[in-house]
């Protein structure tokens, strides 16, 4: 048996509020009036399924430039932190906002050009996606099972060892230089045999249990 992990696009991520908004934007936007106005009697169920026949999985090219401007009303101010500092910096590199409330603005009010729609559905759709496990025979088709981020972390597991000093130091300021946002990147040099492979590992696990970091 061959199993692997990856990362895929699902609805099921998506807030259900969010959903109704992009169906019936879709809708009016094909001039489909009734399918538009029996959005809001759908179940959370028939939301998801719906928007998986019509949106697509994930959201189809030919409609995203239509349904941008849903999109960023809806999304943007329930996006977490990273996202947001994530995404403004891919629209603008020399990114000098700080705070949540003028990374919005700033995105609200950006032009609906080409890079800017493919940087928004982009970032809309790497933040919502789930951990799947595929397992099948070697060189047969696989069957796919979801994974949770608490399956990820190990639901109720302890750490092995006592951190050392070097390694908190460096957990606590690469949290730093996540928060500042934007396009950051660090580098850790620890000699050998002082915990580099758990280093990684932590962050993420640290990262996914405060709910701010998905990928």
């Amino acid at each position: 048996m061959v199993e692997s992990r990856k990362a895929r696009f699902s609805w099921d991520c998506v807030d259900e509020r969010l959903i109704r908004k992009l169906l019936r934007a879709a809708y009016d936007a094909h001039h489909q009036a009734e399918d538009a106005g029996a959005v809001a009697s759908l179940s959370p169920e028939q939301l998801r399924r719906s928007a998986g026949h019509v949106l697509g999985r994930p959201p189809k090219l030919g409609l995203r430039r239509k349904l941008t401007d849903t999109l960023r009303d809806g999304w943007l101010p329930k996006a977490s932190a990273e996202e947001l500092a994530r995404l403004t910096g891919m629209v603008n590199r020399f990114d000098s906002l700080t705070t949540r409330e003028q990374r919005i603005e700033f995105l609200r009010t950006r032009n609906r050009t080409d890079a800017f729609v493919a940087n928004l559905w982009s970032a809309f759709i790497a933040a919502q996606k789930e951990s799947v496990v595929a397992v099948g025979p070697q060189g047969g088709a696989p069957t796919h099972a979801r994974v949770s981020a608490v399956e990820l972390v190990g639901e109720g597991a302890t750490g092995r060892h006592t951190a050392y000093a070097h390694q908190t130091e460096a957990w606590e300021n690469l949290d730093r230089l996540r928060g500042a946002g934007g396009q950051r990147s660090g580098l850790i040099v620890i000699p050998t045999g002082g915990g580099k492979t758990c280093m990684p590992g932590t962050c993420h696990g640290r990262w996914l249990r405060s709910g701010g970091w998905r990928k």
